[in-house]
């Protein structure tokens, strides 16, 4: 039975100036809840003994420690006046001496303003295990109860939007006789216009209704925040009087009025879905590459050309073919070489019915790519993902596809130097093979795989790639690279969406569950 954990917190609040603050409240309600669970094991406050509480803001950090007893009140650190706030809560257990044992949970609070003589306000922090996923979760009369998207949702795109909250757009559902991931549009059963709204500082999703629709359905599109905090949505596969398709066009959101803006009428060069999106520069120019196109009479072709639109001329100013046409790979801007020239490393994907083996970089100045493709050591892969480790200077290639079909999973892992325009050939392999995976890189330099396809199935397994000391020789020790099981999804799930949140987790959502169902379930990472 899930247990029902709030906390009841005394606030303090700092003065500044002669100016007197009302009383905590009045000003400030501050809920700090266990997240909906499970397994005990999953219980935020399970083993907890010792609670961290932290507050940051512009004007510093403030900090307590307070013993914690299910159902005490806790008085937390007067915090001062200000903007972009931040309340952390952390459990710790207590080590045989008394102080501090491991860091067993946390919860981070979305950014908030705290002013003298203005509305009280409600900021939420929902708590959950250190190393797990949890489920997006809200405070319920009955305790936390578990929030998901208005639909099920696969070939969507999650972005994360400059006041913290994602934009899900877009997607589809699978026919029943799909069991694994998706191989192509025949797979498609219904295509969706719908986009809603996923807030961290609430848990909740929020359909958009009317004027916040796209102007056609899409799957398999991209969505990418310019510097103006707009979202472009480009390509995808549609359905027009009962023909699947793909699109040409372009779309704006806008998130100051939560509405979509008429198609860009200047289109692509091609029809694509199943492309990549990168954002180039601050000035908004945008990198379209690869992706898939299907006709009006159904013909399916891969696209070998990238094309770079322009925000400020809401065009596309520059094309030029790909060494190799390629869908479904994965693209990353990265600064590369010892002159460290901006470019954009395009890895794998499938052309036909093949994986493709290669990797090529588009240089961003002056544009164009480097003619060689370079190898992967591993060979084809489709349908995998990429981890950018800045603190190693490696492009972690991570899963995937042997073919098209979708029969084959890799299990090595291929590193892309960054520095030297190379992979390494190691033996390096994942604990599970798998496909149709997800790939996010944490801040300590590790990285997360969860999900896709192992063993023939469906999977909610996941798992770590981390850096360990070796000490076999002790008078060299060696940073090496080692893998290790983590906490499982919740939901078993495949070609799922992850997007970092600001308060330092990491968000999936959506992907294909089997049986012709997409998952509606959202669900978080709360890293170490």
């Amino acid at each position: 039975m899930t247990m029902h954990r709030t906390l009841a917190f005394v606030v303090g609040l700092a003065l500044l100036g002669c100016k007197k603050a009302p009383p905590a409240p009045e000003l400030l309600d501050l809920q700090v809840f266990a997240t909906k669970f499970d397994a005990q094991d999953d219980d935020p406050f399970k083993g907890v003994s010792i609670l961290r509480l932290v507050f940051e803001s512009e004007n510093g950090t403030v900090e307590k420690f307070v013993h914690y007893v299910p159902g005490g009140e806790k008085g937390i650190p007067e915090i001062p006046y200000g903007d972009r706030i931040r309340f952390t809560v952390e459990g710790w257990a207590q080590d045989s001496d008394g102080g501090l044992g491991d860091l067993l949970s946390r919860g981070k609070s979305a950014a908030f303003s705290l002013q003298p003589d203005v509305e009280p306000i409600s900021v939420q922090v929902p708590v959950s295990r250190i190393n797990r996923f949890a489920y997006t979760s809200t405070p319920g009369e009955l305790g936390a109860r578990e929030t998901t998207m208005s639909m099920g949702r696969v070939g969507h795109t999650a972005t994360r939007l400059r006041d913290g909250r994602v934009l899900i757009v877009g997607g589809a559902s699978l026919k029943t006789t799909v069991t694994g991931d998706f191989r192509g549009i025949e797979d498609l059963d219904t295509i969706t216009q719908t986009a809603e709204l996923y807030d961290p500082a609430t848990g909740t999703y929020q359909q958009l209704q009317g004027q916040s629709t796209l102007s056609h359905a899409r799957a398999f599109h991209t969505a990418t925040l310019l510097p103006n905090g707009q979202v472009l949505i480009a390509g995808g596969v549609t359905d027009i009087s009962g023909t699947k398709q793909t699109l040409p066009l372009l779309q704006l959101f806008d998130p100051s009025t939560d509405t979509f803006l008429p198609p860009i009428q200047s289109q692509l060069n091609a029809s694509r879905a199943g492309h990549t999106e990168t954002l180039l520069d601050g000035e908004g120019h945008v990198l379209l590459s690869g992706g898939f196109s299907v006709d009006a009479a159904g013909k399916t072709s891969t696209v070998g050309s990238v094309e770079v639109f322009e925000r400020s001329s809401s065009k596309v100013v520059y094309s030029q073919n790909l060494n190799k046409p390629r869908a479904f790979h994965t693209a990353t801007k990265v600064a590369l070489g010892g002159d460290q020239r901006e470019g954009v490393v395009l890895i794998g994907g499938e052309a036909g019915d093949q994986a493709v083996d290669t990797a090529e970089i588009f240089y961003i100045s002056p544009a164009g790519f480097d003619s060689t493709p370079i190898k992967l050591p591993s060979g084809g892969r489709t349908r995998h993902a990429v981890a950018w480790v800045p603190g190693q200077g490696y492009l972690y290639v991570i899963g995937g596809f042997k073919e098209k079909a979708r029969t084959t999973v890799e299990q090595r892992v291929d590193f892309f130097h960054v520095a030297n325009k190379a992979f390494l050939d190691t033996n390096f392999a994942l604990l599970n093979p798998r496909g149709g995976n997800i790939a996010v890189a944490l801040p300590d330099n590790s990285v997360l795989i969860a999900g896709g396809v192992v063993n023939g199935q469906i999977s909610n397994s996941a798992e770590v790639i981390f850096e360990r000391l070796d000490l076999s020789d002790p008078n060299n020790p060696t940073l090496k690279a080692d893998r290790q099981h983590t906490g499982a999804l919740h939901v078993p799930r495949v070609g799922a969406v992850a997007v970092p949140l600001d308060n330092g987790t990491f968000l999936l959502l959506g992907g294909y569950g089997g049986g012709g169902v997409s998952v509606r379930s959202g669900e978080y990472y709360n890293p170490l």
